[in-house]
């Protein structure tokens, strides 16, 4: 994420998208989870897209990080009928986890 950004003077909404997509690369590269696997991959990824979309259709930067944290928030709730295969979770009762959303992505919006 910090190489996306490196030294400038001021920063683009196409740098602020750069940087988020490459948090959730590494992200999926150090978890290895995948969407699906009950994660804040789950939310990431919507994330990611709708921040990416909405820059390209010229949305401002604040408007632009709202729809993609109410994206985010959305995708974490459709995880409650899912069971985690990955993360912390699956140690943990996979029937106490079922019909709860992904916790971490809730609070992003």
């Amino acid at each position: 994420m910090a190489a996306s950004l490196a030294n400038r003077e001021a920063y683009t909404a196409d740098n602020l998208v750069a940087a988020v997509a490459a948090a959730r690369d590494a992200i999926i590269a150090l978890g290895g989870a995948s969407p699906g696997d009950k994660t804040m991959v789950d939310a990431l990824v919507p994330l990611v897209d709708t921040l990416a979309d909405a820059v390209k259709r010229g949305m401002t930067v604040p408007r632009a990080v709202r729809a993609a944290a109410e994206a985010a928030t959305e995708a974490a709730r459709a995880t409650a009928p899912l069971r985690p295969r990955k993360g912390r979770a699956p140690g943990h009762s996979p029937t106490r986890a079922s019909g709860r959303p992904t916790q971490v992505p809730c609070h992003w919006h």
